[in-house]
């Protein structure tokens, strides 16, 4: 996904062994983003800014009761959690690591349900990977969640959950 439209929190770094968090500490959290598309609830992203090295962990968590909504006036490709974490190459003491960490009773809610042709809403995205120069790294994607979650997502092509993990 890695587009950049708005977001109601968004953490990024660009280097070797950085990592990137979102972390949303309190209970009954409201965040609402809207606009043209590719747009996300949270995002963060680790992406190697150099081509040459390995990035660490990109990281969001919640609390409970948080509702995230997004793109419910229209757009495309929004997305409640985004979270990357992409290298050139990772070596024995670096791996690429994307988490999503769930509290109790949260609501995410992504697209517009009354506008037919709104594509692709993702609930939550995580991935990891990309090695190049014949090197692999290590591409780790965790999303866990507590008790009562609920993901509503609409429009073409939605998915609730996406995640992937791709090496060398």
């Amino acid at each position: 996904r890695s587009g950049y439209g708005a977001a109601g929190a968004f953490s990024v770094t660009l280097g070797d062994g950085g990592n990137a968090s979102v972390n949303v500490s309190g209970d009954d959290v409201f965040i609402t983003v809207e606009g043209q598309g590719d747009n996300a609830g949270l995002r963060a992203y680790a992406i190697d800014g150099n081509n040459n090295g390995y990035v660490g962990m990109a990281f969001i968590s919640t609390g409970n009761n948080t509702t995230i909504t997004v793109g419910s006036l229209g757009g495309g490709y929004d997305t409640g959690i985004e979270v990357g974490a992409f290298s050139s190459y990772a070596n024995s003491s670096g791996a690429d690591i994307a988490k999503v960490s769930l509290g109790n009773n949260n609501v995410i809610s992504v697209g517009n349900s009354t506008s037919l042709g709104t594509p692709g809403s993702v609930g939550i995205f995580a991935g990891a990977g990309q090695g190049f120069n014949g090197y692999t790294p290590t591409a780790d994607v965790l999303i866990t969640g507590g008790t009562g979650n609920n993901i509503n997502v609409y429009g073409d092509g939605s998915s609730g959950i996406v995640g992937f993990a791709e090496s060398g």
